[in-house]
């Protein structure tokens, strides 16, 4: 399970790249380029529930 949970923040990881690469840089309004945006913002959620995730597996594991 702990692979998996890896996998989970290693691919959010390269989602927020894949964004950032997408994002428009010469118009940097919302109306441009809210996809991006709302990519990075659940992204970063999703790290930090995983990061978080796997912290407590570890410390109920001890």
């Amino acid at each position: 399970m702990t692979k998996f949970k890896y996998s989970i923040a290693i691919g959010a990881s390269i989602l927020i790249l894949g964004h950032l690469y997408v994002m428009n840089y010469n118009d940097l309004s919302w109306s441009n380029n809210v996809g991006a945006y709302l990519g990075i913002i659940s992204m970063i959620f999703l790290l930090i529930a995983t990061i978080f995730n796997i912290r407590d597996a570890k410390r109920k594991s001890q």
